[in-house]
This record gives C-alpha cells, sequence and structure tokens, in this order.
C-alpha cells in the first residue's frame, strides 16, 4: 500500500510489479492489479502508465490489471483521460 499526503492511496496486489516515476504524479504498472483511490487535483493530475497505454486522473477510484498482452482499466468511480 503507498499512501499520499493528500489522501491518494494504492494498493498493489502479490505480483505486481510497478515503479513511482514521480514521486506524488506519476506511477507505472508492468505487471498485476493496482487498486487506487485518487484525491481530486485541479493542479496536478495523477498519471498510470502501462506498457499498453496510459490514464490521466484528476481524482477517482479505479483498478488497473496488465499483463503482457494488455491493460484493462475499470473505473468505479469519477473519471480518467
Amino acid at each position: 500500500v503507498f499512501r499520499w499526503r493528500d489522501g491518494t492511496h494504492l494498493e498493489a496486489g502479490a505480483s505486481t510489479i510497478l515503479q513511482v516515476v514521480d514521486g506524488e504524479t506519476a506511477i507505472r504498472v508492468d505487471r498485476g492489479r493496482l487498486v487506487a483511490e485518487v484525491t481530486r487535483r485541479t493542479d496536478q493530475p495523477f498519471r498510470i502508465d502501462t506498457p499498453h497505454a496510459s490514464a490521466t486522473v484528476m481524482g477517482t477510484r479505479f483498478a488497473v490489471d496488465v499483463n503482457a498482452g494488455a491493460s484493462v482499466l475499470q473505473v468505479s468511480e469519477g473519471r480518467v483521460r
């Protein structure tokens, strides 16, 4: 589990491979599952990158599953680009 000062928190699955790219604004998921709740941000969006896609998050709840062939993003609340 990763927690940021603004209340954003990310929970990585046991076999997840990820990297924090830019301290509070970007993370890369290379494999596995990540469940996230990102606090609403108006000044600096949060970015999730995978080998297949990127998502810009302004504030939302979502899960991303990444395997060798695809990345699947499931948004449960809010919006992403």
